[in-house]
């Protein structure tokens, strides 16, 4: 690969073209194409598109549904695993498609004359692309089976499945990482510019829809001017200070944006009021009850042998 070119070499513009250097030679870019050509293989291959994952809202009535219509245990697991790639482009791929436009070139260009009679011999490539596609389709099917035995999300289930099955996990935990790298990447790239040739070739690639994938959530943009509130002590409320009170303590994976998930958050969770020291937990109503400001105070409450008067006078006597 040659040099960098560097502006002071202007100085030196007609000692380049003395005898010295002997005749002029043409630099091949066949070199920088095959290179390019390769990383736009290996981009391609990443970022390639996964298959799996969530594909509908709520979880659940799907799950319960088709275990009932199919007459199924309840304790299989039908939902979706996790996406991953089942498929990448390669060379065996791409020679059957050069070969098989080769052909359609040569038939189009007599399209309207006598065609060129052409044999197209059916060999070990051609043999192996159909084993390819059939061996892939059966590991969807036994990857799908597996699945249908075993939750992750419940305890020690993750554990099991990484001992029998580590690559199920390992694929899945890889195209997690492919995608919040391609997400950082681009966005990285977007927000400081292009720093040096891999940004380029991997921008340029994203531009001309070559390659794709997801992007983080944008944030909220913050108004440039001063915003009243901003600096003060109740722009971040209190962490307890949250509305259990009102809809209830949400069970786990209440939040969740992947797998098994609730239409909405409220629909798994316990219901508001219930359980110990579940009421008049704000900072505020512990501050009133602290002080008693509700009634007047009493403070023998919580001592042995205590009982609360039938009544509680108010703060007016009455």
């Amino acid at each position: 690969m040659l040099a960098p070119y560097s502006a002071s070499h202007n100085a030196n513009a007609a000692g380049m073209a003395s005898s010295a250097y002997g005749p002029p030679v043409s630099h091949t870019p066949d070199g920088t194409a095959r290179a390019l050509e390769a990383q736009t293989k290996a981009y391609r291959n990443r970022y390639a598109e996964p298959i799996g994952g969530d594909n509908y809202p709520n979880a659940d009535a799907t799950r319960i549904g088709e275990l009932k219509a199919n007459g199924l245990p309840i304790h299989y697991n039908v939902d979706p695993a996790p996406p991953t790639k089942y498929t990448q482009d390669s060379a065996a791929k791409e020679h059957f498609r050069d070969k098989e436009t080769i052909i359609a070139g040569i038939n189009a260009e007599h399209g309207t004359g006598q065609k060129v009679q052409r044999v197209v011999n059916v060999g070990e490539e051609e043999v192996e692309l159909m084993r390819e596609a059939r061996r892939t389709a059966e590991l969807e099917n036994f990857d799908r089976y597996v699945y249908s035995m075993v939750d992750p999300r419940q305890p020690g289930a993750l554990k099991w499945l990484n001992e029998v099955y580590p690559d199920f996990v390992s694929r899945r935990i890889e195209q997690v990482q492919t995608d919040y790298e391609f997400a950082l990447r681009n966005q990285l790239i977007d927000q400081w510019g292009v720093n040096d040739f891999q940004d380029l070739k991997f921008k340029y690639m994203v531009d001309q829809g070559m390659i794709d994938g997801p992007t983080l959530k944008p944030t909220k943009k913050t108004k440039v001017n001063y915003t009243p509130g901003y600096l003060s002590p109740w722009k971040f409320p209190h962490w307890l200070n949250t509305k259990k009170e009102e809809e209830g303590l949400k069970l786990p994976f209440a939040s969740a944006k992947y797998g098994k998930k609730p239409a909405n958050s409220t629909d798994w969770s316990f219901a508001a009021g219930q359980g110990p020291l579940a009421g008049d937990r704000s900072s505020l109503e512990y501050a009133q009850a602290l002080f008693r400001t509700k009634g007047a105070p009493d403070r023998d409450i919580g001592r042995p042998g205590y009982s609360a008067p039938a009544s509680t006078p108010g703060p007016s006597g009455t």
